[in-house]
């Protein structure tokens, strides 16, 4: 009677690991259509698992982003102090697939500022208009500009009990590199957060419910912020990095806000140009306090 009384306990258990499973692989082939337009996700189920998949996705980008430079680093070397070569092999990466959303999102939602009703899903295939290409060239240089200001900083790393996790502390001029795909795959989080889905989207953004939970979406800033604050704390400066981490909250959140009343909600477009505007003002952040993180 005990062996009887176990079997219907071993018939679920394989069938929780399946829905469990599906669940995982749906929510990451929804976060790759998300984070890559051009890749079919699937339904609002599965957008709605894709939350989990940003942040760490970002991270992910980063550490590409970071090896990308470290190696051309190493091959090109640099130019009076200027790494250029290595800056414009990231902003090619950045620029061609992984931010290519962020880029075309914001060039379509300043193309659709003066015509709110026009800027739906339809909007992907249309060309961009002269306000739009103006955007799009002025966000590329500025890319460029920043990836290519990136201070190399100051070499030193923890000496008290932090040394023996030394390993997760690249060089400073890596950091921001690893930092600024978080902060932008937050935002767009973030953005898909606030308000409601426009009328005019006919597919879900991030979920049925149209974004993260307030919980996901502090759990998931504490992270970011966190880690900003350990890498942007040489001698003890933690505060630096709290501060711009708030800074990319505080304009991520009025940009999500003012475009979200301009369109009526959030269109996927609007939700990538506060990605792309998130890892922007995270850079600019960086480089403004980059003298008082290392003192030079």
């Amino acid at each position: 009677m005990s062996s009887n009384s176990s079997l219907p306990e071993e018939r679920e258990t394989p069938v929780e690991q399946g829905e469990t499973n599906s669940g995982t692989v749906s929510g990451a082939r929804a976060a790759l259509g998300l984070l890559f337009p051009g890749l079919t996700g699937p339904d609002g189920a599965g957008s709605s698992r894709a939350i989990h998949w940003l942040v760490p996705a970002g991270l992910l980008m980063g550490l590409a982003y970071a090896a990308l430079y470290r190696g051309c680093w190493r091959v090109f070397g640099e130019v009076a102090g200027v790494r250029l070569l290595p800056a414009v092999v990231v902003w090619l990466l950045d620029a061609a697939l992984l931010g290519l959303p962020m880029f075309v999102g914001a060039a379509r939602v300043g193309d659709c500022w003066g015509r709110p009703h026009l800027l739906d899903d339809a909007a992907d295939g249309r060309q961009l208009g002269v306000a739009g290409v103006f955007i799009l060239v002025v966000l590329l240089v500025l890319k460029l500009a920043l990836w290519t200001a990136l201070p190399e900083g100051i070499l030193g790393w923890p000496t008290d009990w932090r040394r023996h996790f030394n390993f997760l502390y690249p060089r400073p001029v890596f950091r921001p590199l690893i930092l600024a795909p978080l902060w932008g795959r937050w935002a767009l989080m973030l953005a898909g957060s606030i308000g409601r889905t426009a009328p005019m989207q006919d597919r879900p953004i991030l979920g049925r419910a149209g974004g993260a939970s307030p919980v996901r979406l502090l759990g998931w800033f504490l992270f970011n912020l966190v880690m900003t604050a350990v890498y942007c704390g040489r001698h003890g400066r933690w505060m630096i990095g709290c501060i711009i981490g708030l800074v990319v909250l505080g304009v991520t959140f009025l940009f999500s806000v003012v475009v979200a009343r301009r369109f009526r909600g959030q269109t996927r477009s609007t939700v990538y140009a506060a990605a792309g505007l998130g890892e922007i003002v995270f850079l600019v952040a960086y480089l403004a306090f980059s003298q008082r993180i290392y003192r030079y």
